[in-house]
């Protein structure tokens, strides 16, 4: 069971990490395929992308590193939270 749950948490990081730079570097080809993404401005798309990949790091290394590991149950809620932000 262990392993299972560590090969979901890299794979939501990969995601996380994925999906945060992709959000700050690639902002312009998201806004002209997704119209939702035109009323936010540009920088906050930026900084929930950061918080996006600073949270898929958060879930990997804590747990990787055996350093304040309750610090992977917060950032799996921070990740939770910017993703309804994000989906809303």
């Amino acid at each position: 069971m262990n392993i299972l749950l560590w090969i979901l948490q890299i794979l939501l990081a990969v995601l996380c990490i994925a999906g945060g730079s992709f959000q700050i570097f690639e902002i312009e080809d998201l806004q002209k395929t997704v119209a939702a993404m035109r009323e936010l401005p540009r920088g906050l798309w930026a900084v929930l992308g950061a918080v996006q990949c600073l949270g898929g790091l958060g879930l990997i290394l804590p747990g990787l590193f055996k350093v304040l590991p309750t610090l992977t149950a917060y950032t799996a809620t921070v990740v939770a939270v910017v993703t309804v932000l994000i989906s809303s």
